[in-house]
């Protein structure tokens, strides 16, 4: 189940992310819902596009080693040369082919990951904003609370008031 909820961005590409961003402006309907809603559909439709593209071959398995690694243990800091090391690559080609493979770096599919599983204990819990944004892997929730904003376009408090 935790896996399920924490490939939202990553595994299942944007799609699952955008549809959440599209039933939050739905719920907070106003005077430019139906421009925001245009250019969220149109997000959909290039990451649907794109998803349905031919597949390239599998990743190699020190590649989804180094990812399992990244899934299992993103809420603490994370070197790339010790997921290198561990891969038995040089972090250069981790890092370059992390990219070509997944779309981001190894660090912002960690943070997407850190935010994603923020996001479901801000929804199902009565947890502080801080004790969330430490259990998440964030150094304060000033830090948390900027990268959240950043990434859902919304604060973690207006995130948890929309999600009850």
């Amino acid at each position: 189940m935790r896996s399920e909820r924490l490939s939202i961005c990553i595994q299942a590409g944007q799609l699952s992310w955008l549809g959440t961003r599209l039933y939050r402006e739905y719920k907070s309907s106003d005077a430019v819902t139906p421009l925001v809603v245009d250019g969220i559909m149109l997000e959909i439709a290039g990451e649907f596009l794109r998803s349905r593209r031919s597949p390239e071959r599998t990743a190699p398995r020190w590649l989804e080693s180094a990812r399992e690694a990244v899934d299992a243990h993103y809420a603490r800091p994370l070197a790339l040369r010790d997921l290198a090391a561990r891969a038995g690559v040089h972090p250069v080609h981790l890092a370059r082919e992390f990219r070509r493979r997944y779309g981001c770096s190894v660090g912002s599919y960690a943070r997407k990951l850190r935010i994603q599983a923020a996001c479901v204990k801000l929804a199902n819990s009565e947890a502080s904003i801080a004790e969330i944004a430490l259990d998440a892997g964030f150094c304060d929730q000033a830090h948390f609370s900027r990268t959240f904003r950043l990434i859902t376009g919304v604060s973690p408090s207006q995130y948890r008031l929309r999600q009850r």
